[in-house]
């Protein structure tokens, strides 16, 4: 954690589990409160790049705005971030990931294992580009003063492809 007049930064870790609770990989991701503006890394939405770990990768763009005041109905700023892969400095392939159609759907509360949280719940659209183009759908609910409570992704027919949920706050 770092602050400063204007701004607060944390570095949170995270870990994926699979529907049997097996883990399928950790890491981490910045979180940044800059001028009442609450700033997600979009790293968070590229999962399962352990494969890559033994080569280079270059990150560009990647950051998504929550506003310190939302209300159901408004539309939030897009984002999108490329992920350059490389070996031996030659570009082997580019990853682009768009996020569109950021809406704040309603205002709910929401139980986890970690407690019970007034959330922004906000839809989302996602575009992959790797080889081809990826469409999928998302939706989060984040309660003020603690983040990200669920993520819900949903592939292109509308099936829930899979979910994260705040399980403890330490």
């Amino acid at each position: 954690l770092t602050s400063s007049a204007s701004a607060v930064q944390a570095t949170v870790q995270i870990e994926h589990f699979d529907a049997k609770k097996q883990s399928t990989g950790s890491g981490e991701v910045v979180l940044k409160c800059e001028n009442g503006v609450f700033y997600l890394d979009m790293q968070s939405y590229l999962q399962g790049m352990e494969s890559y770990e033994d080569m280079e990768l270059t990150i560009e763009g990647g950051k998504l705005a929550l506003p310190a005041s939302m209300k159901a109905g408004d539309m939030l700023e897009n984002g999108d971030m490329t992920m350059t892969v490389s070996a031996g400095g030659v570009k082997i392939m580019a990853i682009t990931v768009t996020i569109s159609n950021r809406r704040v759907e309603a205002v709910e509360s929401l139980t986890t294992p970690a407690g019970t949280f007034e959330c922004y719940k906000i839809s989302y659209d996602v575009a992959t580009k790797m080889m081809g183009t990826q469409q999928t759908k998302g939706v989060e609910w984040y309660a003020r003063n603690i983040g990200l409570i669920r993520q819900e992704t949903y592939d292109a027919k509308g099936k829930l492809a899979g979910y994260t949920l705040l399980t403890a706050v330490k």
